[in-house]
């Protein structure tokens, strides 16, 4: 087992934050860097097909090079039900980090 923080640390050497545009939302978006994960799935996107993919192979931790949420949600603002933040939030055991550098 591996804490997600050292997860995030690997990914920070492979591709720098710094490097990201500024539209842009790397990191950990759903769970604690404190979270320990044994199985990790790598994937371009966290979309619906990964989400269960993910699940179905027990992983707890999904790293994909787009974000699942690519910009801040306002206040009041409901995302719609049923997409991949929804399904991850709703698996507890999954959780989500994002490093992209382009």
């Amino acid at each position: 087992m591996v804490k997600i923080s050292e997860v995030m640390n690997i990914m920070e050497e492979i591709a720098p934050k710094r490097l990201a545009e500024n539209w842009d939302n790397p990191g950990l978006l759903v769970g604690s860097p404190q979270n320990e994960v044994g199985k990790i799935l790598v994937a371009l996107d966290a979309n619906e097909r990964v989400v269960k993919k993910a699940i179905e192979i027990k992983a707890e931790l999904i790293v994909t090079h787009h974000p699942v949420i690519f910009k801040a949600l306002k206040k009041g603002e409901i995302p719609k039900r049923g997409g991949p933040k929804e399904q991850i939030d709703e698996n507890n055991e999954n959780n989500n980090i994002n490093q992209e550098s382009n």
